[in-house]
């Protein structure tokens, strides 16, 4: 890490959805340069709803109207090199301003969707929608879902499902050029615990080609804050 972290956030009621998909399927979204890192003989993606907090850049304070808002995120698991990661198919926000900057900084598949993420009883109610093509043939990518936390949050054991997913400490990228790009992250260990999930509405998956083996396994974390450094060559 040689130069100093440049983006702080805080990363609020999580729910991770971890689906198993199609080896060949996910093979056709990534760079040639990243191997998919397998768990219990499958390639896995997660669909993540959460809130984002305090998101702002190093030195400066938070600005009120973007430093708070939903946002999804859709990523696989990858390794280059013994170094584990992740890499984003796709990163809603309902922020225009981060997605600016997090397009630039990061150059991931951020886009600016129509999302609300709103307090329940005893949960939260999340939806999201974003017009564009698809390859389902919707026209839109969309996703609605009430979750709830249940048990009590713990660090998971070291060789399950939720540590192998969760603990990743950098993630990968592609320049405009085509170059591939890693960026590190520091945060604390992921705390989990249960979650009670009822989804009514999504297409986030089948949008981009991707198709579900199984039922998601589900989990919730109240979350952690993070640092990100600058994407650099990754080698």
């Amino acid at each position: 890490m040689k130069w100093p972290w440049i983006m702080t956030q805080r990363w609020q009621h999580l729910l991770y959805q971890h689906y198993r998909v199609d080896e060949d399927e996910l093979r056709a979204l990534l760079p040639d340069e990243l191997e998919i890192d397998t768990y219990d003989g499958s390639a896995w993606v997660s669909l993540i709803p959460l809130l984002m907090n305090h998101v702002h850049l190093r030195d400066l304070v938070p600005v009120p109207t973007t430093n708070r808002f939903p946002e999804m995120n859709l990523r696989t698991y990858v390794h280059r090199k013994g170094v584990q990661g992740v890499w984003f198919l796709s990163i809603d926000a309902c922020s225009w301003f981060s997605v600016q900057i997090a397009r630039r900084a990061f150059h991931i598949p951020y886009y600016d969707a129509d999302m609300t993420f709103t307090p329940t009883a005893d949960g939260y109610h999340f939806t999201s929608r974003r017009p564009g093509a698809t390859a389902d043939g919707a026209g839109e990518v969309h996703y609605q879902a009430d979750y709830r936390p249940t048990g009590t949050p713990g660090l998971p054991p070291a060789d399950s499902v939720h540590a192998f997913l969760a603990e990743r400490y950098c993630m990968y990228s592609t320049s405009a050029s085509g170059k591939l790009l890693r960026g590190d992250i520091s945060h604390s260990p992921w705390h989990i615990q249960g979650a009670e999930v009822s989804v009514t509405d999504n297409n986030v998956l089948p949008a981009i080609g991707l198709h579900p083996l199984a039922d998601p396994v589900v989990a919730y974390s109240p979350g952690t804050v993070a640092v990100a450094w600058p994407m650099c060559s990754a080698g």
